[in-house]
C-alpha cells in the first residue's frame, strides 16, 4: 500500500503548488514530475491500478502512444520525444489527486485554502501594480499597458487568474456548504475583483475567457446565481469607469482590438513579379499575426493530414516556403490548440483529443434539458469543474502551446478532481 508518510508528503507539496505557480515553470513542473513518478512506482509496485481503470486515463493512454510514437518520425526527434514522451506525466499527476481526495479526508481543504491564499495575493498585488506602477516586490510590466504581478516579463497574470477562477469557485461552493460563515459577502467583492482586474491586466484573450466563464456560470450553477449576475453587473459598470478614465486602457482592449480584427496586412508576391503586393482585407481572424499563424499550422495540416508533422514541431516547419502563409508565419506554436494538433498531430491525433469534448458536450446538453432541476452540492461542483476543462478546450480564442508544462499543469489541474467526483460521487 502507498504509505501514510509518503501520502502526507505528497499531499504537502501539492498543496503548494498554487504558490509555485507564480513563480514560473520549473517549480510546479518539478513537483508535478516526482509526484507523479513517486506515484506511479507505488502504485506499480502494489498492483494499485484502481484509479487507471477509467475512461479519462484509457483516453489519454491512446493519445500518449499515439503522440509518442508520432515523434519518432518528426522531423526533429528528440525535441518532439521531449514533449511527447514525457507528457505521460500530467495524467498520472491527476490520478494522484484523485488518489489523495480518496485518502486524505483533508486534502481538498487545505488545497483549497492554498489556491484561495495565492490567488487573493495575485489579485491584490495586480491591483497594486495597476494603481503604482510596480508591485509589492518592485517588479514593473514590460509594457506600460498590461499588467505582469509576480510573472515579471512574461504577460500571462491575466490568463492565470482567468483559468483558475472557475476551480477557485467551484472550492468556494464546496467551502460554503461546509460551514464557512459570511461567505457570501466575501464571494461578491472577491468576483467583482476578479473580474475588473483581468480587464485591467490588458489580456484579452484572458477578458473573454472569463466572460465565458461568468455566462455558463449563471447557466449551469443553481447555487449563488442571483450573486453572480449581480455582481458582474457591477463588474461590467465598473470596467466601463475605467475605460473612460484610462486610455491606454481603452486604447489597448478597445482600440487596439478593433485594429487587429480590421488592419490590413503586406504580403510579398514570390519572383518579384510585384515588389509589394497589398491585399486588403475587412476582417481578420483575432489579428493579420494570429491569421498567419493559423494558415500556416493549416498549410501543414493539409500536407500532412493523417499524422501532422510531429509534436511541437511547428516551430521547425513554419519556416518551409510551402507551409508559410503572411508575414508573421513563424513563431514556437500556432496560438490556438486546435489549430495546432491538427498541424502536429494530424486527424488521428485531433480525433482522440476530441474525445473528452465530445463528453463535456454532453454534459453541458444533458445539464441544459435538466435546466434547475439538479440543485444537489456535486451537481454545481462538476460543473464548475467542467468550465475549467471548456475553457481549455475552447476553440474560438487564442491559447498557449498545448505541450508547454506551465499551461498543461494548469489545464490537467482540474481532472483530478473530476475523476474523483465523478468516480466517488457518494462522498459530496
Amino acid at each position: 500500500m502507498y504509505s501514510e508518510k509518503v501520502n502526507k508528503i505528497q499531499s504537502f507539496f501539492i498543496y503548494l503548488l498554487p504558490i509555485c505557480l507564480v513563480t514560473g515553470p520549473f517549480l510546479p513542473d518539478l513537483i508535478v514530475s516526482l509526484s507523479s513518478l513517486i506515484f506511479i512506482i507505488f502504485s506499480i509496485k502494489n498492483k494499485y491500478f484502481k484509479y487507471y481503470n477509467n475512461i479519462y486515463f484509457k483516453t489519454f493512454l491512446i493519445f500518449w502512444i499515439y503522440i509518442t510514437i508520432n515523434s519518432i518520425f518528426a522531423i526533429n526527434p528528440l525535441l518532439s520525444l521531449k514533449s511527447s514522451f514525457f507528457f505521460f506525466r500530467f495524467a498520472i499527476f491527476s490520478i494522484l489527486i484523485c488518489y489523495l481526495l480518496d485518502k486524505n479526508k483533508n486534502f481538498i481543504k487545505f488545497f483549497a485554502l492554498s489556491l484561495f491564499v495565492t490567488f487573493f495575493v495575485v489579485l491584490v498585488d495586480t491591483y497594486f501594480q495597476y494603481f503604482i506602477g510596480f508591485n509589492i516586490l518592485g517588479i514593473q510590466s514590460p509594457q506600460p499597458d498590461r499588467l505582469s504581478s509576480f510573472f515579471g516579463e512574461e504577460l500571462i497574470v491575466g490568463s492565470f487568474l482567468s483559468r483558475l477562477f472557475p476551480l477557485v469557485m467551484a472550492f468556494g461552493i464546496l467551502m460554503s456548504e461546509r460551514g464557512i460563515k459570511h461567505l457570501n459577502v466575501v464571494s461578491i467583492l472577491f468576483l467583482i475583483l476578479t473580474d475588473v482586474i483581468i480587464f485591467l491586466s490588458g489580456e484579452r484573450t484572458s477578458f473573454g475567457l472569463l466572460v465565458i466563464t461568468n455566462v455558463l456560470y449563471i447557466i449551469y450553477i443553481t447555487r449563488y446565481k442571483i450573486l453572480r449576475i449581480f455582481g458582474f453587473g457591477i463588474s461590467i459598470f465598473v470596467i466601463i469607469f475605467f475605460v473612460f478614465n484610462d486610455t491606454s486602457l481603452e486604447r489597448r482592449m478597445i482600440q487596439q482590438t478593433l485594429k487587429d480584427f480590421t488592419s490590413k496586412s503586406m504580403v510579398n508576391i514570390e519572383n518579384n513579379e510585384l515588389a509589394s503586393h497589398e491585399r486588403k482585407r475587412n476582417l481578420f481572424v483575432f489579428s493579420s499575426q494570429h491569421e498567419s499563424h493559423y494558415l500556416t499550422a493549416l498549410n501543414m495540416f493539409y500536407d500532412n493530414i493523417l499524422f501532422g508533422v510531429g509534436p511541437n514541431m511547428f516551430r521547425h516547419e513554419c519556416s518551409n516556403q510551402k507551409y508559410a502563409e503572411g508575414e508573421f508565419n513563424c513563431t514556437t506554436h500556432p496560438h490556438n490548440i486546435h489549430v495546432q494538433l491538427l498541424a502536429e498531430v494530424g486527424i488521428i491525433g485531433y480525433i482522440i483529443f476530441l474525445i473528452p469534448l465530445f463528453f463535456l458536450a454532453i454534459f453541458f446538453v444533458k445539464n441544459l434539458l435538466l435546466f434547475n432541476k439538479k440543485n444537489t452540492l456535486l451537481h454545481d461542483y462538476k460543473s464548475c469543474l467542467f468550465i475549467c476543462i471548456f475553457l481549455t478546450m475552447f476553440p474560438l480564442a487564442p491559447s498557449g502551446n498545448f505541450f508547454h508544462n506551465w499551461l498543461s499543469i494548469i489545464y490537467f489541474l482540474p481532472v483530478g478532481f473530476i475523476m474523483h467526483a465523478t468516480l466517488s460521487s457518494n462522498d459530496y
